[in-house]
C-alpha cells in the first residue's frame, strides 16, 4: 500500500464528496442491473450445460441468498461513502473490500461472472477516482485485480474471450475516465464560483462595517 498522501485542497475534496454523495442512487441502481443480469446469465449457463432441466426461475436459493448478500454489502459501502472517505483507511478499505467481494462471488459463480466483473468496473473506478485522495494508485490496484482476473479468465475458458473482456475493460475505463474529469472539472469551476462570490459577499460586508 502506497504512504499516506497528503491531504487534498478543500474545493477538490468537496467536488469529490458531492460527486459521491449525488451518484449514490445511480450507483445502485446500477448495482441493482447487475445483479439481476449475472443471476439471469448464471441461470442460463445451469440450463445451458444440463445442472437445470427445466427453464424458469431455476436459480439456486444459494447463489440467490449470495447475490443478495453481495447486493447489500456493496450497496451499503456505496451509501456510507461519503463518511467514509474522511479517514485515509476507510477509504482503501472500501475498495479493498469491493474488490475482494466481487472477485469472491465472481470466482465462486459458475456463468454470469463476466458481467458481475464488467459491471463492477466503473462504479469501482468511479470510487476510486473519488474517494482516494491519491486516486492513481487505486486504479493501478483495480488494474492489477482485474488483470490477474483476466489471466485466470483465459486460463479457464480460451484466450480469445479473455482478450474480448480484456478490451471491453480498457474501452470502460476510458469512458469512465473521461466523463469523470469533465464532470468533476464542471462540478469544480461551479464550487470556485460560488466560493468567488462567498468572499466577494464578505468582503463587501467588511467594508461597511468599517
Amino acid at each position: 500500500m502506497p504512504p499516506k498522501p497528503p491531504r487534498p485542497k478543500p474545493v477538490r475534496r468537496a467536488v469529490q464528496k458531492e460527486i459521491l454523495t449525488k451518484g449514490r442512487p445511480a450507483s445502485i441502481a446500477w448495482l441493482l442491473i447487475v445483479a439481476c443480469l449475472t443471476l439471469g446469465m448464471h441461470n442460463a449457463t445451469l440450463i445451458a450445460t444440463g445442472q437445470v432441466t427445466k427453464p424458469g426461475p431455476s436459480v439456486t436459493w444459494l447463489a440467490w441468498l449470495v447475490i443478495v448478500a453481495f447486493v447489500v454489502l456493496v450497496g451499503g459501502l456505496i451509501w456510507l461513502l461519503p463518511r467514509l472517505m474522511t479517514v485515509w483507511l476507510w477509504q482503501w478499505g472500501v475498495i479493498i473490500a469491493q474488490l475482494a467481494l466481487t472477485v469472491g462471488v465472481g470466482t465462486w459463480l459458475h456463468g454470469g461472472q463476466e458481467l458481475l466483473y464488467m459491471g463492477m468496473l466503473p462504479l469501482m473506478l468511479i470510487e476510486g477516482l473519488n474517494l482516494v485522495s491519491d486516486r492513481w494508485w487505486v486504479i493501478v490496484l483495480i488494474w492489477l485485480t482485474y488483470g490477474a482476473v483476466w489471466v485466470s479468465y483465459g486460463l479457464n475458458t480460451n484466450w480469445t474471450r479473455m482478450a474480448v473482456m480484456i478490451q471491453a475493460s480498457l474501452f470502460t475505463a476510458v469512458v469512465v475516465i473521461y466523463y469523470w474529469r469533465f464532470y468533476s472539472h464542471q462540478v469544480d469551476e461551479r464550487l470556485k464560483s460560488v466560493g468567488g462570490v462567498t468572499i466577494g459577499v464578505q468582503a463587501i460586508r467588511s467594508l461597511n462595517c468599517s
